[in-house]
C-alpha cells in the first residue's frame, strides 16, 4: 500500500475521512477517500496487538493518505500496518445482535458527531477520539429493545455489504449507477425464487452474489444507488463528500460485529460503535443462482503460493516479514496498456450464513475472455496499480476479489490428477467453464429423479451424516477447430467424459453438464466405467488420463454420442 508512509513505525486507521471524486488530469478511474492514520507509539503493542488502545493514544501523531476507494475492501477502522505493510487486525469487542430493525424509526441516519437530546453526544471523544477529525461523516444509529445504540460508520456498511471486490464497490463511488455496468441480464422465478444472471464484463465471480441481490431486491437497488448519488449532492454543494449508506434490505437481521462500547456519559455499556461487521443473517432474494462470468479482462488468480503480501490480510509479522523489492506493492497510479490484468484474491470477513443453504453455481462462457494456453506465466511485474490503463510504465492493473473465508484455497482431491494431466497438454488452449463458491473450481451436479419423483442416489454424497449434491467440473480443451468439453464428476477413480463443442455458448455448456449427470448416473447404474479404465495399469493415474484426452483431441469424436441428437430417455 505505496499510499501509506514508508519506516517502521505502526500506524491505526483511524477512521475514514470524505470522498474525493477522480482527477481525469491524473487518468485515475477511481474516485479516492481520505484514510487517517494515527501512529502507534507503545511499544507493548507490537508484543501483544490485541491489547485495547486507549483513547489518549489518538493525541499521537496523525497523517491523512488518499487512496482508491477500491482499496477499502483491504481497510478496516482499527488495523495496524507498519509502514506500507499490513500488521495486524486487533481482536476488539464482539457482540451479536439478534432481530434488530434496520429501518425507521429504529435506524436513522445521523453524523458522527452528533448529540443527543438527554445531553452529550452520540460517539464522546473522551471514549472515542478516532472519529474527531470527522464528526461530519455519516453513520447508520440503531436502537436496540433495550434502548442502547448501535453506530455503524457509512463506509463499513458499504464494505461489508458491497466488498466482495474493488470493481463492484468502485462502480457504487462513480454515479450515476448503472445495471448494465454490474450485469447484462437477470432474472427470477417468484414461485421457485431461482435466479440466473448474466454478469457484466468487467464484475468478478466473487460479486456475484452481492450483485444477485441488487437485481433482485429493489430495496437493495435503492441503497446501493443511494451512495453515489449522496457523494455528488454534496460535490455540487460544495461540501465534504461524505456518502450515506443503509441497509441493503428491509426489515430484521442478526448481526455480529466487532468494535467498541460507550458509556454515553453513563454507567454501563449504552452505545456500540462498530469496527467491522462479521455477519449478517438477513436473506438473499434467491434461493438458487445461476450466474454466468463474462470477463472481457483476463482474470488470472494468484496461485496459492503466490501471496500478494501488499495486500494480504495476514499479518506481515506473522507472514511476510521479509519484503523484497520483487514482491508485488499497491500503486495509487495508473496501470499499463500494454500488461493484462490480473484478479488478486484477499481473504475476506464477509459472512452471510444464507448463503450456505442455497445452492450457487457458474459457468463461463467460452466466447468470454481470452483462452489460457496451459502452463503459461506472466513475467514478475514489481508494482501493481488501482487506476485505469493509460500508460507506458511497467505497471499492472490490479483486479481486487474476496475469497471467501471458508473457500478452500487447495484443487479438490478428486481434481488433482486432472489438473496435472492439463497442465501438460502443450500446444492446447484451455478453460475451465465451471466456477462454484465452495472452491472456485466445481458446481453442484445436476440433480436427476427417479421415475418416483427422489433424487438418484448416485448424485448425492454422504458427507458427516449427511448429503449433499456430488461436484463435477467442466473445462474446455482445444486445438485448432478441433475442442472438447471434458466433464469430470466427484468420483474415485476418475470418470471423466467428454463432448464435442460446436457453438460454445451458456446453452450448450448447461446441456453438456446435463448430459454429464446423465451419462455418469447410467455408468454408475450399468456398473460401468469410462473408458479410460481399461488403461489401468499402464502407468499413472495421470499418464493415463493424460492419453485419453489426447486420443479424444486427436480424433475429436464424441463420447457418448452427439448432444444434438440425444433425447431424454
Amino acid at each position: 500500500m505505496t499510499a501509506f508512509p514508508h519506516g517502521q513505525r505502526l500506524w491505526r486507521v483511524a477512521w475514514f475521512g470524505p470522498i474525493r471524486f477522480a482527477d481525469r488530469a491524473l487518468k485515475m478511474k477511481q474516485p479516492s477517500v481520505l484514510v487517517h492514520l494515527a501512529e502507534v507509539t507503545d511499544p507493548a503493542v507490537r508484543i501483544n496487538p490485541d491489547a485495547p488502545i486507549p483513547p489518549s493514544a489518538a493525541a499521537a501523531r496523525q497523517i491523512k493518505r488518499w487512496v482508491s476507494v477500491g482499496t477499502t475492501v483491504l481497510l478496516r477502522i482499527g488495523d495496524l500496518w507498519e509502514g506500507q505493510w499490513f500488521f495486524h487486525r486487533p481482536a476488539l469487542e464482539e457482540e451479536c445482535f439478534e432481530g434488530i430493525e434496520v429501518d425507521e424509526p429504529a435506524a436513522v441516519i445521523v453524523k458522527a458527531g452528533s448529540s443527543l437530546a438527554e445531553g452529550g453526544f452520540l460517539i464522546p471523544f473522551a471514549e472515542h477520539p478516532w472519529h474527531s477529525e470527522n464528526t461530519h461523516s455519516y453513520c447508520l444509529r440503531i436502537t436496540l429493545r433495550d434502548g442502547r445504540y448501535l453506530v455503524i460508520p457509512a463506509m463499513e456498511l458499504i464494505r461489508f455489504y458491497y466488498g466482495s471486490s474493488a470493481d463492484l464497490l468502485a462502480s457504487l463511488f462513480t454515479p450515476p449507477l448503472r445495471k448494465n455496468a454490474l450485469y447484462e441480464r437477470a432474472s427470477v422465478s417468484q414461485v421457485t425464487r431461482v435466479m440466473t444472471l448474466d454478469l457484466a464484463a468487467d464484475m468478478p465471480r466473487a460479486s456475484a452474489e452481492d450483485i444477485a441481490r441488487l437485481a433482485g431486491d429493489p430495496q437493495a437497488w435503492s441503497a446501493a444507488q443511494q451512495v453515489g448519488a449522496s457523494c455528488l449532492k454534496a460535490s455540487g454543494q460544495r461540501k465534504d463528500i461524505y456518502p450515506i449508506a443503509r441497509f441493503p434490505f428491509t426489515g430484521q437481521t442478526d448481526l455480529k460485529v466487532h468494535g467498541q462500547w460507550l458509556s454515553r456519559g453513563h454507567e454501563g455499556k449504552a452505545t456500540f460503535v462498530v469496527h467491522r461487521i462479521a455477519s449478517c443473517s438477513h436473506a438473499f432474494p434467491f434461493q438458487k443462482l445461476t450466474f454466468k462470468l463474462k470477463g472481457q479482462k483476463t482474470r488470472r488468480r494468484r496461485a496459492p503460493d503466490q501471496p500478494l503480501s501488499a495486500v494480504s490480510s495476514e499479518p506481515r509479522h506473522k507472514a511476510a516479514r521479509s519484503a523484497t523489492p520483487q514482491q508485488p506493492r499497491l500503486e495509487e497510479r495508473d496501470a499499463s496498456t500494454g500488461l493484462k490484468p490480473h484478479t488478486y484474491g484477499f481473504r475476506g470477513d464477509r459472512v452471510f450464513p444464507d448463503l450456505a443453504r442455497k445452492l450457487i453455481r457458474g459457468v463461463k462462457a467460452v466466447e468470454s475472455g481470452e483462452p489460457v494456453q496451459a502452463g503459461s506465466v506472466a513475467a514478475p511485474v514489481e508494482d501493481l496499480a488501482i487506476g485505469a490503463t493509460g500508460t507506458s510504465a511497467r505497471r499492472r492493473e490490479a483486479l481486487l476479489a474476496q475469497i471467501a473465508q471458508d473457500q478452500r484455497s487447495a484443487v479438490p482431491e478428486f481434481l488433482k490428477q486432472v489438473i496435472d494431466a492439463l497442465s501438460q497438454l502443450n500446444g492446447f488452449e484451455i478453460h475451465l467453464l465451471t466456477i462454484g463458491p465452495e472452491d472456485g473450481c466445481t458446481v453442484p451436479m445436476t440433480l436427476l429423479l427417479d421415475e418416483d419423483g427422489v433424487i438418484e442416489d448416485a448424485l448425492l454424497i454422504e458427507e458427516a451424516g449427511h448429503s449433499r449434491p456430488r461436484r463435477m467440473a467442466a473445462f474446455l480443451v482445444s486445438r485448432g477447430e478441433d475442442r472438447l468439453t471434458l466433464i469430470f464428476p466427484e468420483s474415485d477413480p476418475v470418470h471423466p467424459l467428454a463432448y464435442t463443442c460446436e457453438r460454445g455458448d451458456e446453452d450448450e455448456v448447461h446441456l453438456t453438464m446435463y448430459w454429464g449427470a446423465k451419462d455418469f448416473l447410467r455408468d454408475v447404474q450399468e456398473q460401468r466405467g469410462s473408458d479410460i479404465t481399461m488403461l489401468r495399469g499402464k502407468g499413472s493415474a495421470t499418464d493415463e488420463l493424460l492419453l485419453w484426452i489426447r486420443a479424444r483431441l486427436i480424433s475429436c469424436v464424441i463420447f457418448p454420442s452427439s448432444l444434438t441428437d440425444r433425447k431424454d430417455d
